[in-house]
Order: C-alpha cells, then sequence, then structure tokens
C-alpha cells in the first residue's frame, strides 16, 4: 500500500510494516505431478503450509539504512517483494511512503529480447520515471553500468553481473525517497562493487531511506546502523548492528562436528556439495577449541555430482562481526587434486593459528579450477573458538584484545652512550 507525504497514519515513518505474513502452499511430493488428477481439489488439499513469512513488524524512518540479515529460506527475498509489490501478503499490511526504487533478483524489469539501451527505458519507467527524466540521465547510467560496448546487444546474452549492474545503475539515478536492494552490492569485480557502495552512501547523504540484504557483513558494517535478523519467517532480532551481527553469527553451528548437507547459509552452482565438517585436535579429536598460537586443522566431507577437473578447496575464518580474517587455499599450498567425481576428503591444517581470544565462524568453498566459479560456498557453518594462551612459551598469558592477530617477534634494548640519537636514525 502507497501513502501520500500528508499521511496521518505513518506519522514519522517511511516505512512501517504490521503483523505482515505470506503463506505458500506446497504440493506433498507424492501428489506432484501435471495429470488432471492432479489438479482436482481433493489432491490440492493434500499439501502443506510455508510460512515464509510470520507476523513481521517494524517500523523505518525516514532517511535510515536497515540491513537484513538470515540463512537462506529465513524470508528475506519474500519481504523485499512485497515492499516493491510484486507480490502480495496473506495477512497484514505494508505501509510505505514516497516513490521506490527495487533491486531484486536478475532479471527483474528487463525483457531478455531487449538491448541493453532499450531495457534502460523499461526499466527506468517500470520504476516510475519519466521518458524525459530517463533521456536526461541516460548517459550517466550507462557510464556507471559500465556496459557502453554492449549497450545495443539484445540484454540475454549479458552476463548476470552485467545485468545487475545495469539494473543497479537506473535505480541508483532514480529521485526517489526508497531503494530496496537484495544482494545487488555482491556483483561485478571489487572496483564496481565500491562504486555501489558509494551510491548507496550518497543515496544515503541525500536522505534516501535503504533496505539492504546481504551476507557481505563488510558492506552491512560500511552502510547500516541498524539490522533486521529473520529466522524461518519470523523476526528475531531488531537492533543497533554490531550487537544483532554478533548474535547472528555466534549463533552459528557452536560444534565440533558439523552436517551440513541441510545448511540454508550457501550458493553456487551445486557441482559439489561440501557434506560435513570437523574441527580437530592436536590428536585429531573433535574440538572446536583452541589457543592462541595453537594449532587449527579442519576435516570436510565434499561430493561432487559429476567430474570436476582440479577443483579448489578453501576455508574463511570470520571475525564476530562477519569480517574475513584468513582465507586458507589449497592452491597457496600447492594441492593438485586432478579429477574429481564422489566424495572426497579435504584437510586443512594450521600449525600456529595465531588469532586473538574470540568466536571465529568458519566458512567453507569449493570452486572450479580457474577460481572463475564456484561449484559450493558454505558460510558461517561452524564457531572456532580461540582461548587465551602463552604462545611465547615465557609465560606471558595473551588474553586481552588490543587487535585481532598475535604476531611474534623480536625485541632488543641495550644502553646507549650517545647524548643524542644518531641523526641518520631521527631523519
Amino acid at each position: 500500500m502507497r501513502f501520500g507525504p500528508g499521511d496521518g497514519s505513518m506519522k514519522d515513518d517511511v516505512i512501517r510494516v504490521e503483523g505482515l505474513s505470506k503463506r505458500y502452499r506446497i504440493p506433498n511430493a507424492r501428489h506432484r505431478g501435471d495429470s488432471v488428477w492432479s489438479r482436482m481439489p481433493w489432491h490440492r488439499s493434500r499439501a502443506h503450509d510455508l510460512w515464509a513469512l510470520n507476523d513481521v513488524s517494524f517500523s523505518v524512518a525516514p532517511g535510515e539504512v536497515v540491513g537484513i540479515i538470515g540463512r537462506n529460506g529465513a524470508g528475506k527475498s519474500t519481504l523485499l517483494k512485497i515492499l516493491s509489490g510484486v507480490t502480495h501478503p496473506t495477512s497484514g499490511r505494508a505501509l510505505l511512503r514516497g516513490r521506490v526504487a527495487s533491486l531484486l533478483e536478475v532479471g527483474t524489469g528487463f525483457h531478455p529480447d531487449l538491448t541493453g539501451r532499450q531495457n534502460v527505458f523499461l526499466n527506468g519507467a517500470l520504476l516510475g520515471m519519466s521518458r524525459a527524466e530517463i533521456r536526461r540521465k541516460f548517459d550517466e547510467i550507462v557510464a556507471f553500468a559500465e556496459v557502453e560496448e554492449f549497450l545495443d546487444t539484445p540484454i540475454k546474452r549479458f552476463s548476470t553481473g552485467m545485468q545487475m549492474r545495469l539494473a543497479f545503475a537506473v535505480a541508483a539515478h532514480l529521485d526517489g525517497e526508497i531503494l530496496i536492494i537484495d544482494e545487488a552490492l555482491s556483483v561485478g569485480d571489487a572496483a564496481f562493487q565500491a562504486k555501489c557502495v558509494d551510491a548507496t552512501t550518497a543515496a544515503r547523504g541525500r536522505g534516501r531511506t535503504v533496505l539492504l540484504v546481504s551476507h557481505n557483513m563488510a558492506v552491512l558494517h560500511g552502510l547500516a546502523g541498524r539490522i533486521l535478523f529473520l529466522e524461518n519467517g519470523r523476526l528475531q532480532e531488531d537492533g543497533p548492528l554490531d550487537e544483532v551481527l554478533s548474535r547472528y553469527l555466534t549463533a552459528s553451528r557452536d560444534a565440533a562436528q558439523v552436517d551440513v548437507r541441510q545448511w540454508n547459509n550457501r550458493d553456487g552452482s551445486g557441482e559439489a556439495r561440501v557434506q560435513s565438517l570437523a574441527i580437530l585436535g592436536p590428536h585429531e579429536e573433535p574440538t572446536n577449541h583452541t589457543f592462541v598460537g595453537g594449532s587449527l586443522h579442519v576435516r570436510f566431507h565434499v561430493k561432487f555430482s559429476q567430474m570436476v577437473r582440479n577443483p579448489q578447496f578453501g576455508a574463511r575464518i570470520h571475525s564476530s562481526e562477519g569480517h574475513e580474517l584468513v582465507d586458507l587455499q589449497a592452491r597457496h599450498d600447492g594441492l593438485t587434486v586432478g579429477d574429481a567425481e564422489g566424495m572426497h576428503v579435504v584437510d586443512v591444517r594450521v600449525p600456529c593459528l595465531c588469532l586473538y581470544p574470540g568466536r571465529y565462524p568458519l566458512s567453507l568453498w569449493v570452486c572450479d579450477s580457474g577460481m572463475s566459479r564456484t561449484l559450493d560456498h558454505v558460510r558461517l557453518c561452524a564457531t572456532l573458538v580461540v582461548q587465551p594462551g602463552a604462545p611465547n612459551g615465557r609465560g606471558t598469558i595473551i588474553d586481552s584484545k588490543r587487535g585481532v592477530f598475535y604476531v611474534p617477534s623480536d625485541w632488543q634494548a641495550r644502553k646507549s652512550t650517545a647524548a643524542v640519537p644518531p641523526s641518520e636514525v631521527c631523519a
């Protein structure tokens, strides 16, 4: 529902969500099919309800940037689709004041057979821009998207990243009050992602309200001051960024052995799937605890659904705020697997892990040989606990957090006979 600036029901809010719920009817597996009988009422009744959203309520003030987090299937995209008017809720209501620019999944608002140039006008019109407004901003949109060379090519020949870049460019140049973004800031290379973040920051500076779904915690830290945490369609947390992110990340599977076959917070082509992981101690006993300067051993099982030539493996260690601290890659250690098919077990060992005490979520990934295609990326699937320790062997316990890493160093101090420090030292 849309309300004008003077509508009293909105008071000072730009967005108000009240008891929002969305139900989908999911046919039971044994009754699925395309036959006439499968569409009869008695067959349709043999289904179960999936509540993608369940009694969600919140409000957003003008100029506020709100991040939305949650594992895959938590209801994030459904919420954005309702706010964007793409779908309707089963119950409850969403009230918005002002013009909305939405960036949802790839292809939304584009026609595959039209050229990039034509789709700029089509997408802009769907967002509420006039033809004159699009003409005036056309060159800026194309320059921002960096697709000048392909402008008169049908968009079905654009890569996924190019389509999202063009869609973001159109939405970023809409003079609207509300910007809704679903993972769009993760497209393109690092330079383009930085450009998108800068554009979103500028939109915030102009007083635009931004709702942002992202798995990139660094992006959320740079933009959002408040986080909504969704889980199984329900709003679990609504509060300051650092508090909610910390609870969300440390709520990851806090165990030494984790079955991730049904883990939702993942993406990839599916040619490989991480099945399980274990964090092991020095004697290969399951434990997710280590010490400052202690060892780390992660073992995970990967199932390849088809032959993959020389796959690449990796593990990432995140801070409690979600920043990527350590990126461990098998190729850095010279591992070559050859042709991989079926089940494989992968071990990664770090003899001396010099992280300060704290809780660190882990992620695992599998890529193709050229690192151009992600086969599986399981995010935040386990938690490593680093306890205070004495890595220097002198009994000095490191337990205070004055940084992130403990770095061994060599210190010397001696008496000097010089009354004044040598000039070359001070230069």
